[in-house]
């Protein structure tokens, strides 16, 4: 490029960078939140249903399941759990890796029903939404395995069914 278009352009990029941050400014002050605004409950922060000071008690509560030495043990703090009332931490629970797949497809229904707000201010609610996502995939995972070994198992039996056939044909033949 010559110098002579490059001087020539200069200006009319400057023109057009003034303007665009002209228009920004604009933007950024038409959006700024009057005295009213900021003091109304739609700017106090997100309705998260668990609070960021309960997840801390919520895991230890799971670690604790986790590492129950028996299956009592484990019900005895599930039915704790339900006592409570205490939906998020028996969605929890049922949803560990520690419980068999139908509690796993119980607590998923029941987190799944939960108003969880999983952004990054709601953080206990983030971690129950992506442990729900998780688990969702993993019980969708499963449900397509067993298709495909119901679906192995129905093969082998058509090829026993014709195995069976093949040599009812051949003992024909050789009669004949």
């Amino acid at each position: 490029m010559s110098a002579k278009l490059l001087t020539r352009q200069l200006p009319r990029g400057l023109a057009l960078l003034a303007l665009i941050a002209g228009l920004l400014g604009c933007g950024a002050t038409a959006t700024q939140p009057t005295a009213d605004a900021a003091t109304s409950p739609k700017d106090s922060g997100p309705a998260c249903y668990v609070s960021g000071e309960s997840l801390a008690h919520l895991l230890r509560l799971e670690h604790r399941y986790l590492l129950a030495d028996s299956d009592e043990q484990r019900m005895r703090q599930l039915m704790e759990a339900r006592q409570s009332r205490d939906k998020a931490l028996e969605a929890l629970l049922l949803i560990s890796p520690a419980s068999s797949a139908e509690d796993s497809r119980l607590g998923a229904e029941l987190l799944g029903s939960l108003p969880l707000y999983p952004d990054d201010k709601c953080i206990a609610d983030r971690y129950l939404f992506l442990h729900l996502s998780q688990v969702r995939h993993d019980l969708a995972r499963s449900d397509e395995l067993k298709a495909r070994e119901d679906e192995i198992t129905e093969l082998k039996r058509k090829i026993e069914a014709l195995t069976d056939l093949e040599q009812q044909i051949t003992r024909q033949r050789k009669d004949l």
